[in-house]
């Protein structure tokens, strides 16, 4: 079983720091708390989230799970990570359980804060890093579980074969973005490009450059904008009802609580009148 971790980048949700697209601040209507209080929701949601993707990857019969893969959970500067590691114990009532190690990032750019994180976990003796942000309250777990066997796979084989993986969101960028630690990559030039390139097509350039396999999982989708809350409340409330009849299925629970306290459970939108003609077909 290699070592693998699970690497999760958080602000510590600060009212008007995080999620400001989503506030009067910006271009949404939000408060600035009822932003925070839906990202506070969001990152422990993708953190249960992807603890069960773990049980569930030990209790597989195919793997041999000596080693759990680990959870990193990177902030922006040190207080930042002592202010986030105290949240953790208030949510979670324990000090060390569910397991996680947070340590903090640094740097003049999100590529450099990105990299900082990555050699972290690399000094650490790690095989693989799979890293993405806390704003996908619809993440599903069966996502993270295809992505710990594939780097747990390309571990395994000898060390002339290398992956980078990817799980793009719907913005041009991506959520989710990991390789194993004999690729050699890195995030420079990724974020924030100042050629207009956005961040999906920055990694498969990178890829190509360096002669590297891609394997794309499904597109997991992100919150920055309205129409991105309105997106996951819409997915999340379908994703509870399926959580009903389907065993082992579980659904973001504090950012369902969120939207419904926001009365963003029964969203409805303007009636489109873009659609191509029907006259001929509807009769």
């Amino acid at each position: 079983m290699n070592h693998i971790a699970i690497l999760l980048f958080s602000k510590m949700p600060q009212a008007g720091l995080v999620k400001t697209r989503l506030t009067n601040l910006k271009d949404g209507y939000l408060d600035p708390q009822q932003a925070c209080e839906l990202y506070k929701a969001m990152l422990f949601d993708v953190y249960d989230c992807c603890w069960h993707a773990i049980n569930n990857f030990a209790d597989s019969s195919l793997q041999d799970c000596d080693i759990l893969p680990s959870i990193f959970i990177s902030a922006p500067g040190i207080e930042q990570a002592k202010a986030l590691n105290q949240l953790f114990i208030e949510e979670y009532k324990e000090e060390t359980w569910p397991p996680r190690i947070i340590i903090h990032d640094e740097g003049k750019s999100f590529d450099e804060h990105y990299n900082f994180a990555f050699e972290q976990i690399w000094s650490r003796d790690f095989d693989a890093v799979l890293s993405m942000g806390c704003d996908m309250p619809c993440l599903r777990a069966s996502t993270i579980e295809a992505c710990l066997k594939k780097l747990n796979d390309v571990c395994n084989l000898p060390q002339d074969k290398h992956v980078m993986i990817l799980s793009p969101d719907q913005e041009m960028g991506v959520s989710i973005v990991g390789w194993d630690k004999g690729a050699n990559l890195d995030h420079s030039g990724v974020f924030y490009n100042k050629d207009g390139l956005t961040v999906l097509p920055a990694y498969t350039k990178k890829a190509q450059e360096n002669n590297i396999p891609i394997w794309c999982t499904d597109i997991t989708f992100d919150v920055d904008t309205i129409a991105d809350l309105y997106t996951n409340a819409t997915m999340a409330l379908t994703f509870q009802e399926e959580a009903k009849n389907q065993k082992g299925t579980i659904y973001p629970k504090r950012f369902v609580k969120q939207i419904k306290e926001l009365a963003l459970d029964d969203i409805r939108i303007m009636p489109n009148t873009l659609f191509d003609p029907r006259d001929k077909i509807d009769t």
